[in-house]
């Protein structure tokens, strides 16, 4: 009688009979050589089947794997210029007193300045690294790439200088009179990057100020200027002598910038304005300090954000403001009792923005507030905390990273200092949580009034 079949322990069935009796099997020479190669080639091999072999990198960079794009930064450590990729660091190049790090749009350059504050010289170095090159001994105070490949305009007091970067020299445009422009006050390039918008250099008359010169010109002919707009010379809240760097909606039919007045009243009160591009239409939309961080549009339409309030402290009447364009409607989105800082579009509807509970200004730093990071919804008016408010560290200019199929919430990165000595990046998912220190050890940046002024020592792309 045969014994009854048995089951495993995962409930396969498994047939107990005997097996038939084994049979010796005499092999031929050629067959054991054979039998032995294969063994010497299989038998390792077995580990890596049992756990399963290791995907190459086509596979791992598949749809259904896709591989999460890490962001750049450029920063600033004990006064030199690093660069941090993912969670790899590299220094690039050393100060003295390193700062202003800006990346260039093709991700190739970096731009910095370096020297003592007003003797700064502008200075650029690849993004691995490599010989340094010093393109100008008094530029790195106004520089501004291009908004598409690699060419960096700079100022030199009052003429503006440009240069195109190729992959093995730097090609210096404007080195001598007929190819550079003379007289600027301040610029932008235009959005193509054929050229610029530039505005004129101040200049008292007799018993007034001379009105402020608003024109484009080409890199072609950098000797022909075309006359934009002029603003006229004011007296009162209007009162302005120059106008600070010019920024453009994302279809280029506007341009915003400050009006600023001279030097002692341009810490507490300027007007941003917002120009067409064709100089048709031009309309002061708001009062704010001289901090060119505190104003941007959004990524994909003509909405123009702001931090309005007059008065040079962070700690007060400082109010997150939009304003659409053309209608010029405009709503605050700061509620009462807080005062906002930086912020970062997140999108078209949503905004990242720096913010504390709003006090009088104190010159013991300890009884300052430290801010928190706030999301703010555009179109639902929503708002909500995103990190803790403390009282021994404060979260800074928040950047919004992008997102992409891997982080369909997209990242948040933003500083985190004590305001003293202790400063790092912190990088989370979008809704600044599962939040790790990206880059430790960052430089404090140079504050006033608790406007704190971090591009000067990162830029992240």
């Amino acid at each position: 009688m045969e014994p009854p079949a048995s089951g495993n322990r995962n409930g396969t069935t498994i047939d107990r009979r005997e097996d038939p009796p084994l049979r010796r099997t005499h092999l031929p020479l050629a067959a054991w050589l054979q039998l032995s190669l294969v063994l010497v080639l299989v038998v390792p091999l077995l580990p890596l089947f049992a756990r399963g072999i290791e995907p190459t990198a086509a596979a791992a960079s598949s749809p259904s794997s896709p591989r999460v794009e890490e962001p750049e930064a450029a920063f600033v450590r004990d006064g030199n210029l690093w660069r941090a990729d993912g969670s790899k660091e590299k220094l690039l190049a050393r100060g003295p007193n390193a700062r202003n790090p800006r990346w260039s749009a093709d991700g190739r350059w970096i731009a910095f300045a370096k020297g003592e504050p007003g003797g700064e010289e502008l200075w650029l170095i690849g993004k691995e690294g490599g010989e340094e090159k010093r393109i100008s001994a008094s530029g790195g105070s106004n520089f501004q790439w291009s908004p598409a490949g690699s060419r960096l305009a700079y100022q030199e007091e009052t003429r503006l200088r440009w240069l195109t970067v190729a992959a093995d020299s730097v090609q210096v445009a404007g080195s001598n009179t007929a190819g550079a422009i003379d007289g600027v006050g301040n610029y932008g390039w235009l959005p193509d990057g054929s050229g610029f918008i530039v505005s004129s250099v101040p200049a008292h008359l007799e018993d007034e100020w001379a009105p402020i010169r608003i024109s484009t010109v080409t890199l072609a002919h950098p000797d022909r200027l075309r006359p934009l707009y002029a603003i006229p010379s004011a007296t009162g809240s209007d009162f302005a002598v120059g106008t600070g760097r010019f920024k453009w909606s994302s279809d280029g039919r506007w341009v915003a910038f400050q009006a600023v007045p001279t030097a002692s009243m341009s810490a507490d009160s300027n007007s941003l304005c917002v120009l067409s591009a064709d100089g048709g239409t031009f309309r002061r939309v708001g009062r704010m300090v001289r901090n060119e961080a505190w104003f941007g549009w959004a990524p994909g339409h003509a909405a123009l954000a702001f931090i309005a309030g007059e008065g040079r402290e962070s700690t007060s009447n400082k109010r997150l403001t939009i304003v659409h364009v053309p209608s010029f409607q405009s709503s605050v989105y700061t509620p009462d009792g807080y005062a906002d800082r930086d912020f970062s579009w997140e999108g078209d509807d949503r905004i990242v923005v720096s913010r504390s509970v709003e006090s009088e200004w104190t010159a013991d730093p300890a009884k300052r507030p430290f801010p928190f990071l706030a999301r703010v919804g555009l179109r639902d008016r929503r708002q909500s905390v995103l990190t803790p408010r403390a009282s021994s560290y404060g979260d800074y200019d928040p950047v919004a990273i992008p997102a992409i199929p891997a982080m369909p919430s997209g990242r948040l990165a933003w500083v985190r200092s004590d305001r003293k000595s202790d400063s790092r990046v912190l990088l989370g998912n979008g809704d600044a949580r599962r939040s790790s220190v990206w880059i430790p050890k960052l430089d404090m940046a140079p504050a006033f009034y608790e406007q704190f002024y971090w591009s000067s020592v990162l830029d992240i792309r």
